[in-house]
């Protein structure tokens, strides 16, 4: 302890600075240490004395003969104001304690305690107002929320206990209307419960089952805002076991819950007849899987980290099949495509598009061969029919076959070229002939 100041024989008297570490008001900033100035009488502080602590806590108010006493005011860096009286070093009387972010408590001390009725608010509007015993909230409270939701109900020894009721308050009005409850056991929600809320837009969610120890277990059902339905169990407060969703849309989900993590076996049904099957793991699809979809179409192959990943095999409902691997969710590397009509085709792609060298082959057994880039036909293209005839040019491709006949931009390349040709004998007008 340092005194800056009037000495009066060698001892602190008079008016100055007292440089300290701090052992009174508030509590929170006990230890630290203070610059306080004021009047010192026989070495006692008297009168009005002001306080700065190192983290910016500012006091002011009165001390007599050393003992804080009358009115007090303090303020932290937070923005926090608390004042009221002291009689002999202790609160007494009204208090009021507040903050720029709408915090906001008001209620009587006797003896340094909070006892009496009180009303607390904090920052985001909600509200309780009941009575303090020995700085314990005791009896009956009644805590509303910004929403308008309600609960009351009683403390014992500043927990919750017994049966809490839940209300809600009707839009507009100042009537309440129920909305569930439960029950507290040593400040924990114990026993079946129901919970009625609402949303911002006012629409109502419910939920019902059993806590324990404040944490959910055993069969729970949920009713969303939205109409879509929830249940299955929980285990410790997480999801675990087989739950189903059902949505407005005619949607469900099934599957399995472990640690509140979607990891299982899944099965995922769309109001079209679309079904979905396959294990998730931590809600991602991983592994094997099958897709149907209502027009008949099938998929069946592997996902990884939610993403197709490895060998798939894909039928539409005409019954052509397509074969080949993805990658992250692309078609990737080589892939087979067999058409119903008997035709097929085969090549590669890379990042979901085609692009490299690709064979077409009609189901008349006319084949054609040529690069592709990004699934458009580049380069030079050589299309070989039945009878023996070879068309080759640039970006010919598929065309020259898809009605059996030569482009006009074509000619032959000599008069003697007959379809049993073994040679090319068609090439582009203004093209070289060869015999």
């Amino acid at each position: 302890m340092t005194w800056t100041g009037e000495c009066v024989d060698g001892r602190a008297q008079g008016f100055g600075a007292l440089s300290s570490e701090h052992r009174w008001e508030p509590p929170a900033a006990r230890g630290q240490r203070s610059t306080e100035t004021g009047l010192l009488v026989a070495g006692q502080r008297n009168g009005n004395w002001r306080s700065v602590l190192a983290n910016g806590t500012e006091a002011e108010g009165a001390y007599v003969n050393g003992t804080l006493s009358g009115h007090w005011v303090f303020k932290s860096p937070d923005g926090e104001v608390s004042e009221g009286a002291y009689v002999n070093g202790q609160r007494h009387g009204e208090w009021v304690r507040r903050r720029t972010d709408g915090t906001y408590a008001k209620g009587p001390y006797t003896r340094g305690k909070q006892t009496g009725r009180w009303l607390e608010r904090d920052s985001d509007g909600n509200q309780a107002e009941g009575q303090y015993i020995d700085g314990l909230r005791e009896g009956r409270w009644i805590e509303r929320d910004s929403d308008g939701s309600l609960e009351e109900g009683n403390y014992v020894g500043g927990k919750r206990s017994g049966k809490w009721v839940l209300r809600l308050l009707r839009r507009g009005t100042s009537q309440a209307e129920d909305a569930g409850g439960g029950s507290y056991l040593d400040g924990k929600r114990n026993g079946p419960w129901v919970i009625r809320s609402r949303t911002r837009d006012g629409r109502h969610e419910e939920e019902e089952g059993v806590y324990e120890d404040d944490k959910r277990v055993g069969k729970w059902v949920f009713l969303r805002a939205d109409g879509a339905e929830e249940e299955g169990p929980y285990e410790a407060d997480k999801r675990t076991g087989n739950w189903a969703f059902r949505f407005p849309d005619g949607r469900q989900e099934q599957g399995h819950y472990v640690d509140g993590e979607r990891t299982g076996e899944w099965v995922f049904s769309y109001p079209n007849g679309s079904v979905e099957k396959g294990p998730l793991v931590s809600g991602r699809r991983q592994g094997q899987w099958l897709l149907q979809s209502a027009d008949g179409s099938i998929g069946e192959g592997r996902y990884k980290s939610g993403e197709k990943d490895g060998h798939w095999v894909e039928r539409d409902a005409d019954g052509n099949v397509w074969k080949g691997p993805y990658v992250d969710g692309r078609r990737s590397g080589f892939w087979i495509e067999q058409h119903a009509n008997g035709g097929r085709s085969e090549g590669p792609y890379v990042d979901g598009r085609q692009s490299g060298k690709w064979t077409f082959q009609r189901a008349d057994r006319a084949v054609a061969e040529g690069q592709l880039v990004n699934g458009r036909r580049t380069g030079n293209w050589i299309t070989r029919y039945a009878t023996g005839e070879v068309v080759e040019g640039p970006e010919l491709g598929p065309l020259a076959s898809s009605n059996g006949g030569i482009p006009r931009s074509w000619r032959k390349a000599h008069s003697k070229c007959q379809p049993s040709s073994p040679r090319p004998c068609f090439y582009p007008r203004g093209g070289r002939n060869r015999p």
